[in-house]
């Protein structure tokens, strides 16, 4: 099947010589100055003796001054040589097959991409490994996971011992780490078990097309096919566990917008399309994830924003009865957590102690106030900055602009003072959306070459933290 590349009338005017809409150009060097700048200012304050944190600001981590994996040749090498054939392959074969294959092809084939990407700069680390950033006793969950003796025990003792947990363990609810003691014991190995954790990761990718197509239409989720896999979070993907958070919330998301998919005849709004046949039971799988999430991650209640938007967006067009289901949905992961004894408001106001008892108290709020927004630009992708600047879409904006609200809301709440690339991630497939808008194969094979190229580069030279 052929989709062809709709025409950017509105935008003609603004084409470089280049064929690039200027708007897009000046948006990404925009952005890439003030992210240059508050590097700037973060390195300063730094030198200054401000206790900002960040040895590589605005990123938590530290800058690498070579290749300093070259001492494992023997897993390096092949991991070199997989980054540069995907970086030739996505902007010359993928991004001229995402208008010809079949739509569930292009499905499989974002997955695929989005995690042979991961796994390829993953594996370009020092030492070349999947699980050393989950194997960290002293802030990761899987080595307290695999010691649980009683989940039970540990969920209705979470706030009394809260004091003694790795760093991520106290500062989540204990949902996050229920998820990896279950994992655990269906992959037992360390590298199984953190490449399932990409697998389930990578599936965002297809979950956001899925959404763009039920509230757009195929062609629009055919031209962000290139990009929704492929942004520089990857590489805090690779070594995090918050992207299980972005996975969950992906398809809770995406679940929502397909009770929508078919259009507001009467059909659609009784549940009888033959595309969208059983509305209440994906509305109330959409609420069930919404739910883990929020047990998964305390700022899933933000960055749920993209869920909030659709569902007003379902009242809007009267689909009051898949409204209800999510909402309810979003109540049985939570409540089973209290029936096991631990209060979910409780837990967050141990947190914002545990928080400020740490280095969030030292760190300024008026800096990270702009550092956060450089990181998660970086993040996010100039792809996704330059599709920003010209999405006119009305309804990819309830995805993108929401999931820029949810990261307005954190960034303002003095919950998220650093290391938002990692933190945010859930946000970044809906801001990811807005590629829709970069029409051309053309323009889709500049940005995506730009992205990628950014994108080793800060593997290259970023040591992430985790």
């Amino acid at each position: 099947m052929t989709t062809p590349d709709t025409p950017a009338e509105p935008l003609a005017p603004l084409r470089s010589t280049f064929g690039i809409p200027r708007i897009q150009l000046l948006s990404v060097v925009a952005v890439a100055v003030f992210t240059w700048v508050v590097g700037i200012w973060g390195a300063h304050l730094n030198a200054t003796g401000v206790a900002i944190y960040l040895d590589a600001p605005p990123f938590k981590g530290t800058w690498r001054t070579g290749f300093t994996t070259a001492q494992w040749p023997f897993l390096f090498a092949p991991a070199l040589l997989a980054v540069g054939v995907i970086l030739v392959s996505v902007p010359s074969w993928w991004a001229g097959s995402v208008r010809r294959l079949r739509f569930g092809s292009v499905l499989v084939g974002a997955w695929a991409w989005s995690l042979a990407w991961t796994c390829a700069l993953a594996l370009t680390s020092d030492p070349p490994s999947l699980a050393r950033p989950l194997l960290d006793p002293t802030h990761e969950y899987l080595v307290f996971a695999r010691e649980l003796e009683s989940p039970r025990g540990f969920v209705s003792g979470f706030l009394e011992n809260i004091s003694s947990y790795p760093t991520h363990v106290r500062g989540h609810p204990p949902g996050a780490v229920l998820a990896f003691w279950g994992l655990d014991r269906l992959l037992r190995t360390d590298t199984l078990f953190a490449l399932g954790l990409l697998v389930i990761a990578a599936s965002a990718a297809p979950a956001t097309l899925l959404a763009i197509r039920a509230l757009a239409d195929e062609a629009a989720a055919r031209r962000a096919a290139l990009f929704v896999g492929l942004a520089p979070a990857v590489i805090w993907i690779g070594t995090s566990a918050d992207a299980l958070v972005m996975a969950t919330i992906a398809w809770s998301v995406a679940l929502a917008c397909m009770t929508l998919e078919g259009g507001d005849g009467p059909d659609s709004a009784t549940g009888t399309n033959p595309r969208v046949s059983t509305p209440v039971v994906m509305s109330s799988a959409a609420g069930l994830l919404a739910g883990v999430a929020v047990t998964l991650s305390f700022g899933s209640v933000v960055l749920l924003a993209p869920l909030g938007a659709i569902s007003v967006l379902m009242l809007l067009r009267g689909r009051f009865r898949t409204v209800a289901p999510i909402a309810l949905g979003a109540l049985v992961a939570p409540a089973l957590l209290s029936a096991m004894g631990y209060n979910w408001l409780d837990g967050y106001s141990a947190l914002r102690e545990q928080y400020y008892a740490g280095v969030a108290s030292e760190r300024p709020q008026w800096f990270f106030a702009f550092s956060n927004l450089a990181a998660f630009s970086v993040a996010i992708g100039p792809a996704a900055v330059a599709g920003l600047s010209t999405l006119r879409d009305r309804r990819l904006w309830w995805l993108s602009g929401s999931a820029l609200a949810g990261v307005a809301l954190a960034d303002l709440s003095a919950m998220s003072k650093g290391e938002v690339e990692r933190i945010w991630l859930p946000a970044v497939p809906w801001v990811l959306v807005a590629t829709a808008s970069i029409r051309t194969t053309r323009n889709r094979r500049f940005w995506a070459v730009v992205t990628m190229g950014l994108t080793v580069l800060l593997q290259w030279k970023l040591r992430p933290a985790w």
